[in-house]
């Protein structure tokens, strides 16, 4: 969701849409984004 982007090139969600998607706060979003960086192969 976070990569997606819209016809315009912007950004299709916010983090803040997705953190609510998902029942989580927008800094664990990060924390997961921060991870998912630093592992190569994924989570």
């Amino acid at each position: 969701m976070y990569d997606q982007t819209g016809d315009d090139g912007k950004a299709r969600f916010t983090v803040a849409q997705i953190a609510a998607e998902f029942g989580v706060s927008r800094p664990t979003i990060y924390r997961y984004l921060e991870l998912d960086d630093a592992d190569p192969k994924g989570l």
